[in-house]
């Protein structure tokens, strides 16, 4: 095990100021934040009200999301609609459908959604990155501009340069550029009178199949926001587990790492045997439904078993680093445990074995406890 330690003190040592900071976490349905908080907010909800201004970062994952209150640092946040209006002090990463931003920001902006527009009081000192189905930029940018999306449209000002990738470009009246405006798109732009680009304008025509190489270009990007996206959903998903169901969160853990290699081994055996029973069991018509109920119940157990790969890595770096004698389930070790794992998979080989074993214990655990709670209690 001296090899998995030192990959955790490695991942630890990352996450260090994640893991050991105040924190305030607040996950339900419905969630309301009125209040001034003093240290960084971590949310989830289906639909999410935060008022109150946080002296830290605001992190959180929701359907319907609105923030007017200032975030001292950063905001970040991936939902389906989301509004903000309040103040932001270092840099914005929000992903999501329908976004609509506002206010300021004193870093830069990084923004993705099918619907995105940039309201007119906006005033971004940094660079900014929009990226959507339609894009609309008002308000003030004070560095450079990238764009790219179906229908991208530009009302604002912005004082650096302007790169614009998309299949229709409106360089609207109350646009003004003080750097170079570049833009690739089938067709050339529609500059309306009273907009004013004070450097040069350069114009490449594309096809429509060119999108999939202009992905190519910019599969960083892709991958940050995606990595970003996929860590703060997991991360909101484990942390309602843990608020709302913590006693049998805490079960899962004391059975996946208690008999670790055990509940490994069951869980492997799930992983293999399901499938294979399920496929048996569609031969026969009688099967049929009891065929159609394992291959949903197999559905869920993966689901539910990938979130807490993650809860019991934290709690066992927790256990083993601090040399306590019994498994820890808390909010830090939560976030430590899943951030970690997502870090861990993508080393090579090495860091899917790793967390591999840790899934295959987290389904053994969950399959153990639906059969104690389905069969032996029936």
């Amino acid at each position: 095990m001296k090899l998995f330690t030192k990959i955790f003190v490695f991942g630890l040592l990352i996450l260090l100021p994640f893991g050991v900071s105040a924190a305030t976490f607040s996950a339900a349905e419905e969630l309301t934040l009125r209040e001034n908080i003093t240290e960084d907010v971590y949310f989830a909800g289906a639909n999410a009200f935060i008022s109150g201004d946080v002296s830290g970062d605001i992190l959180g994952a929701g359907g319907n999301v609105t923030v007017s209150g200032n975030a001292d640092t950063d905001l970040m946040i991936v939902g389906g609609t989301i509004q903000t209006s309040g103040e932001v002090g270092d840099d914005l990463r929000i992903a999501g459908g329908n976004l609509t931003i506002g206010n300021s920001v004193k870093g830069d902006a990084l923004v993705a959604g099918g619907r995105v527009f940039i309201s007119p009081d906006m005033d971004i000192k940094g660079d900014a990155f929009f990226a959507g189905g339609q894009v609309i930029v008002n308000g003030n940018i004070g560095g450079d501009l990238e764009a790219y999306g179906g229908e991208i449209r530009i009302e604002g000002t912005i004082l650096g340069n302007v790169k614009i990738w998309g299949e229709k470009v409106v360089i609207g009246k109350n646009a003004k550029i003080s750097g170079n405006l570049s833009y690739k798109s089938p067709k050339e732009a529609t500059i309306e009178e009273g907009s004013l680009v004070v450097g040069s304008v350069n114009y490449e025509t594309i096809q429509k199949g060119d999108y999939a190489e202009k992905g190519k270009s910019v599969l960083g990007w892709i991958f940050g926001v995606g990595f970003f996206v996929k860590l703060l959903m997991v991360l909101a998903t484990a942390l309602v587990f843990l608020f709302v169901f913590k006693n049998l969160t805490k079960e899962y853990v004391e059975t996946g790492l208690g008999s670790f290699w055990k509940e490994a081994g069951i869980g492997f055996l799930v992983l293999v045997a399901t499938p294979i029973a399920a496929i048996i069991l569609l031969i026969t018509v009688l099967g049929i439904p009891f065929a159609i109920l394992g291959i949903l119940s197999y559905v869920i157990m993966i689901v539910v078993a990938k979130i807490f790969a993650g809860i019991l890595l934290g709690s066992y770096v927790f256990k083993t680093l601090g040399k306590k004698s019994s498994y820890e389930v808390n909010w830090k070790t939560v976030v430590v445990g899943i951030i970690l794992a997502i870090l861990i998979a993508l080393i090579p080989f090495i860091g899917w074995i790793v967390v591999g074993f840790f899934f295959l214990a987290s389904l053994g655990a969950v399959a153990s406890h639906w059969h104690k709670i389905c069969w032996l209690k029936r």
